[in-house]
């Protein structure tokens, strides 16, 4: 960053450190807190077949964003139309998640083998 200081550029490259910095331990925590949250949802003997459904969506929809954002940039000359069709796609994934029934394991739904009204 040679001449980060005259050009007013210094603090831009310390912003983006930190956003890598806050942005790496974020995937990092998803990376942890997924296999745990569906298993704990869905039970270990579901566990394969739902995170390979979610991480073949998760490649594509990651992979198409970026287009499908840029494309609705350049036609609407603004974010707007990306940020509101974000805030849609995260209120339905939200309704879906409410909407799916959960699945306790045999072991966890009964603690200690007791079973219910007896």
């Amino acid at each position: 960053m040679v001449g980060a200081g005259r050009s007013g550029r210094g603090s831009a490259g310390g912003a983006l450190i930190v956003f890598i910095a806050i942005f790496g331990a974020a995937q990092g925590a998803v990376t942890l807190a997924r296999p745990s949250i569906l298993a704990e949802r869905y039970g270990v003997s579901h566990y394969g077949r739902i995170s390979s459904i979610m991480a073949l969506f998760l490649t594509l929809t990651s992979t198409a964003a970026p287009l499908v954002a840029s494309l609705l940039h350049d036609g609407a000359a603004s974010y707007q139309p990306v940020l509101w069709m974000v805030a849609f796609f995260a209120v339905i994934a939200t309704g879906v998640l409410l909407l799916v029934r959960q699945e306790r394991p045999p072991a966890l739904a009964h603690p200690a083998g007791v079973q219910p009204g007896v």
